[in-house]
């Protein structure tokens, strides 16, 4: 079972996936700036990962404001989250098998 989902584009690493368990959403840490000017920091810990800065969501996508923070695998969602999982801390979820094009 993988906490993260590398996602690749010609041969080179573009970031990491991140499946929200308070929305299902699956997400994309960018850490190759070849391919995203906003980039993440990544520990390269494949089963407790932390990524820097949080993520953040804005109201406008489909799931509504979702603030959080990956650190040692580990999701802790921010106060200004509009989900009731808000202010906790929850351990990441399975990724396996999923693809997504950048």
């Amino acid at each position: 079972m993988n906490k993260l989902g590398i996602v690749e584009r010609d041969g080179k690493t573009v970031g990491y996936l991140v499946r929200s368990p308070a929305t299902g959403a699956l997400l994309l840490f960018y850490t190759n700036p070849e391919f995203s000017p906003c980039v993440w920091t990544f520990n390269g810990d494949m089963e407790r990962p932390t990524f820097s800065p949080s993520m953040l969501l804005r109201p406008d996508n489909i799931h509504g404001r979702e603030h959080f923070f990956v650190r040692a695998g580990k999701i802790e969602y921010l106060q200004d989250c509009d989900h009731p999982m808000a202010g906790m801390t929850v351990d990441m979820v399975d990724v396996d098998g999923e693809e997504v094009d950048p």
